[in-house]
Order: structure tokens, then sequence, then C-alpha cells
């Protein structure tokens, strides 16, 4: 299936007002084998290591090194927006808030082990 056709779906065959331009920011957990990967990711994206972070100054990957990685790593996912909004902070469920302000919105994940 396109990203068109699921696109399609989701709006019942009207057009798909698409509100972000862009992921900005990852915070995740992170063990051997991811950090890996995250490194092959800076590589490949021209990102410079600050820290515990990976950027290129469009997207910044931020991490916490763990032996044991938990059954959902991602902390929290930056969007940039294409259009102002007021700040709105919105409680989805008990793992999951979204906090809106200007052009940027936090998806903002609480697992627990």
């Amino acid at each position: 299936m396109t990203y068109k056709q699921f696109n399609g779906i989701l709006s019942n065959g009207r057009k798909y007002p698409r509100q972000f331009s862009m992921v900005t920011y990852i915070k995740l957990y992170a063990d051997k084998k991811l950090m890996d990967r995250l490194q092959d990711y800076a590589k490949l994206n021209n990102c410079r290591k600050v820290k515990n972070t990976f950027t290129n100054g469009e997207t910044t990957v931020e991490y916490i090194e763990v032996q044991n990685l938990p059954q959902f790593p991602i902390q929290e996912i930056g969007i940039s927006l294409m259009n102002d909004q007021i700040y709105h902070h919105e409680k989805i469920s008990e793992n999951l808030e979204i906090r809106i302000l200007g052009k940027k919105a936090n998806l903002i994940f609480k697992y627990t082990n």
C-alpha cells in the first residue's frame, strides 16, 4: 500500500491536510545493538556527536545507553508543524501525551517495565 493510498483511506477520499513537515527530535533508550545502528544513521545523515546526541541541524537523536532495552524504547518524538498552533497539552492515554506550541509538537511516551 502506498502512502497516497493510506492517506486516501484515512481521509475517506477527501484531500488529506498534512500538518507536519518533518521529525526534528527523537529521544530513546539504546542498547549496544541499537547504538551501532544509530552510529550508522549518524554517518549516513552527516550527524555530529555531541554528548549523548547525534544531530545534523535538522534532526536530533538523543539516547540513554542501557544494557537491556525496555519493551518500548522510544521516550519522545518531536515534529515541526506547517502552521502555528496555540498551546495544547493532551493526555491521550496512560502511555502517551501530546504537547503542541507554535510550530512544534512533541509526542511523549510513558511506558514503564
